[in-house]
């Protein structure tokens, strides 16, 4: 005789669903995997495009072993990942590009041992992989949020990392910016800070790897007066090279690749940010 199973497979069915990843807005993590809480280190990659033929793979391949190899460092996922070109878009990235399946194959392995370990805060939709859901309907972000096991924010979010003594609020979107010049890149992403609040924010897209701080007056109600603060303003950077690319083809400028490093201190707040 068959031994009564614990659970109906109907309750087996629901648990499965209810612990899929579906899309949130806003993150809280506990950041504990650094000895020295004054050095924590955000690193947020974006626009990998893995599977373009341009794509700088051994630039990529080298900053993530660097940040495997730090304690301190902890990632987030703002899009673009994989290239997944269809045929609705233009060019001919369908017919150069790596298989599809193994665009996302790739970067659930990669990833994969930094989410065992608890260090990937969430990670964001791109354009390019959005391309798929228009044409399928099928949200391969939300598939690799689910393999990893980590926060997906879907089109952009909030969240807050506990370091040490100090809080920090990001907001981080992959964005959809047209800018091509280095001054409107910037603006797309200090726009966000006229209907957003937070301590830093995070855009994609305009494949740039900049920093730019502004300061503001607020009130703080535990001095009972008026202080300022920061405000951060970070373009999450690129990998793909520029010769006979399409940026070149359409005579956009050159800009640097890599991903920036942001150090959160634990003992005050500050941010510092190098690219």
């Amino acid at each position: 005789m068959a031994k009564k199973k614990e659970k109906t497979f109907k309750e087996i069915v629901e648990e499965n669903s209810f612990s899929r990843r579906k899309p949130g807005n806003y993150v809280y993590y506990n950041n504990r995997f650094t000895d020295d809480e004054s050095k924590s280190i955000l690193v947020p990659f974006s626009d990998v495009h893995y599977g373009n033929q341009y794509c700088k793979e051994k630039e990529f391949m080298d900053n993530l072993e660097w940040a495997y190899n730090k304690d301190n460092v902890i990632l987030a996922l703002n899009g673009d990942l994989v290239e997944s070109k269809t045929r609705s878009r233009k060019g001919d990235g369908i017919f150069t590009q790596k298989n599809p399946q193994k665009q996302l194959e790739w970067v659930v392995d990669l990833f994969k041992p930094f989410a065992d370990e608890g260090r990937i805060i969430g990670m964001t939709n791109g354009n390019h992989e959005d391309a798929i859901t228009l044409e399928t309907g099928i949200d391969i972000t939300s598939i690799m949020a689910n393999k990893l096991g980590v926060p997906y924010l879907k089109n952009g979010g909030f969240y807050t990392i506990k370091n040490g003594n100090q809080s920090y609020d990001f907001y981080m979107t992959h964005g959809s910016s047209g800018a091509t010049l280095p001054y409107t890149k910037s603006k797309a992403c200090r726009d966000l800070s006229t209907f957003i609040e937070a301590d830093a924010y995070l855009y994609g897209h305009v494949h740039a790897k900049e920093h730019a701080t502004q300061e503001v007056y607020h009130i703080d109600k535990r001095k009972k007066g008026v202080d300022t603060k920061q405000l951060h303003f970070i373009l999450t950077g690129h990998y793909l090279d520029y010769v006979n690319s399409y940026a070149q083809m359409k005579s956009m400028r050159p800009s640097g690749t890599g991903t920036p490093k942001i150090k959160m201190s634990g003992l005050e707040k500050q941010i510092r940010v190098s690219l």
